[in-house]
C-alpha cells in the first residue's frame, strides 16, 4: 500500500477517519480469507500500516469505539489558546487613535494603547493587546527617523480595493448606490 501518503500532521482525527478505521477492523475482523502473510502482523498493526496512522491511535479509536457502544465517538478537546475575537468598540478606537497618532507624528506604544484603552473602560494586559494588534493587522514599523504602528499591506490594499468599488457603485451626487449594499457579520 502507499501508507506513506496518508501520515497525518498530528492533527486530531475526524469522525469521517474514525469511521474508516472502524470500517477496516471489521471488515478485517470477519475476512476469513486473508493470507498466512498478515497474521504475522497484529490487526492492530495492520489496520495502521494500511492507513498510515499510529498503532495506538488504532488502539484508541476502536477501544472508544467499543466503550461508547452509540455509534458516536468522544468528541476531541480544542489545543490551545481561546480565540480571543475583540470588541467592535475595542477595534474603532484602536484604530481611530492609530491613525490620528500616525497623522499627527505621535509616538505611539503598546503602553500609550494600553492607557488610551484603559481610559475608555478596556483593560488589557501587554501580551493581549499585542495580539489584539497582530490580529487587526497592525505591526510596528522602524525606519531611521520613525516608529510608528503600520497597517500591513493586506489590510491597505484591500480598504483601497473596497473603497474603490464603493465609489464606482455610487450614482451621482445623491450618494445612492447602483446596486444594494449587503454587509454580513
Amino acid at each position: 500500500m502507499y501508507s506513506h501518503f496518508l501520515k497525518r500532521n498530528g492533527a486530531p482525527l475526524t469522525d469521517n477517519e474514525k469511521s474508516m478505521i472502524i470500517n477496516i477492523h471489521n471488515y478485517l475482523l470477519g475476512d476469513s480469507s486473508t493470507s498466512n502473510d498478515h497474521h504475522k502482523l497484529t490487526l492492530r498493526k495492520h489496520i495502521a500500516e494500511i492507513l498510515g496512522v499510529a498503532e495506538g491511535t488504532v488502539g484508541s479509536v476502536v477501544s472508544d469505539w467499543y466503550n461508547r457502544s452509540d455509534d458516536t465517538f468522544t468528541p476531541h478537546k480544542v489545543l490551545g489558546r481561546p480565540k480571543f475575537q475583540p470588541d467592535e468598540n475595542v477595534s474603532e478606537l484602536l484604530r481611530t487613535k492609530i491613525l490620528d497618532a500616525n497623522k499627527k507624528a505621535e509616538q505611539l506604544s503598546t503602553v500609550i494603547l494600553r492607557q488610551y484603552l484603559l481610559e475608555q473602560g478596556y483593560n488589557f494586559s501587554k501580551w493581549k493587546l499585542l495580539r489584539v494588534l497582530h490580529r487587526l493587522g497592525y505591526y510596528f514599523g522602524q525606519g531611521e527617523r520613525r516608529n510608528i504602528l503600520h497597517e500591513s499591506p493586506n489590510n491597505v490594499a484591500y480598504r483601497c480595493r473596497y473603497l474603490r468599488f464603493r465609489f464606482a457603485n455610487l450614482e451621482g451626487k445623491n450618494d445612492v448606490p447602483r446596486r444594494p449594499e449587503v454587509f454580513l457579520d
